[in-house]
């Protein structure tokens, strides 16, 4: 008798007792595993083998008989497979499931900064997020050495603008003006948030003076092409003064500091007429200490 005899019957007893229970049929296949050995085992003593050979033949043999039988019956393994799928498709649908709930919180909570950091009425960033990002962006710039441009914009007789037209007429002028402001900007580091009533404040990063410049004029220019009417009796469009500074190449001693730079250049704009653009470079000593200390006062309350 060999190995090959037995493993018939073992098979026929798995898928005979496929129809059971998983307990039972486990049970029987392994009394038919010991009885088969045991069958095996008095054959082989009787064909006169030796206890050595006959160990060693008993090992091979059943390790081929355990390699080629089932361990359980087939109905236990087809139950087992069945629950496998099914664990794998409802872990699959929780990890999708929470997947897309914390995309959803996290979109919603984006949301909700970027409503809390925005101006109600221009939709532009407001002076609280101004103060955050511009501080930050100030200290980067120091330690990294790179220049930093901030131009203060300020629209021309917009108090005559409200008692000649109304708040409400004010209040849409402001709106087209941020859109306007927005619309110039091009880098994605560029920020503009509302500084105050009229005034609005543009922060390059990474931006040297002539080219702060050039996008100063840009600004005022895409204001004048809005052709909104003013209150000024010459019947001109609504226009904007531009005040510039940037950080290079000499470094004020804080962001403050700089923001009175920039509001010293906003009041000589604004001095020579309006609805121009003038670099801090440009203003005297005198004045722009004189200025850079109103402005630094200005902020701090």
């Amino acid at each position: 008798m060999s190995a090959l005899d037995i493993v018939p019957s073992f098979l026929q007893l798995f898928i005979a007792d496929a129809g059971k229970s998983t307990a039972n049929a486990a049970f029987d296949a392994l009394r038919a595993i010991k009885l088969s050995l045991r069958q095996y085992k008095t054959a082989r003593v009787a064909a006169g083998s030796t206890p050595a050979r006959t160990c060693a033949a008993n090992r091979s043999d059943c390790a081929s008989i355990l390699s080629a039988s089932a361990r359980y019956s087939v109905g236990w393994y087809a139950a087992r497979g069945a629950s496998m799928v099914s664990s794998s498709a409802v872990l699959g649908m929780l990890i999708y499931e929470t997947t897309g709930l914390y995309r959803r919180l996290s979109e919603t909570h984006r949301t909700l900064v970027e409503t809390s950091a925005r101006d109600g009425l221009t939709g532009v960033f407001n002076r609280a997020y101004f103060d955050e990002r511009f501080a930050r962006e100030f200290s980067l710039a120091s330690a990294s050495n790179q220049p930093l441009c901030v131009l203060l914009i300020d629209v021309d007789h917009f108090k005559q603008y409200n008692d000649t037209f109304g708040h409400l007429a004010g209040d849409e002028c402001l709106k087209q003006v941020a859109r306007a402001l927005s619309s110039t900007l091009r880098r994605q580091s560029d920020f503009i948030a509302r500084y105050g009533g009229e005034e609005f404040v543009v922060v390059l990063p990474a931006c040297q003076s002539p080219a702060g410049l050039r996008v100063g004029h840009s600004l005022r220019a895409a204001v004048a092409n809005l052709a909104i009417p003013s209150a000024s009796p010459s019947g001109g469009p609504v226009t904007v003064s531009i005040g510039l500074t940037c950080t290079l190449p000499t470094y004020p001693e804080s962001a403050q500091a700089l923001l009175g730079l920039t509001d010293a250049a906003l009041y000589r704009a604004k001095a020579r007429g309006r609805n121009r653009v003038v670099d801090a470079a440009e203003v005297s000593e005198p004045t722009t200490a004189l200025r850079a200390t109103a402005g630094r006062e200005r902020l701090s309350h």
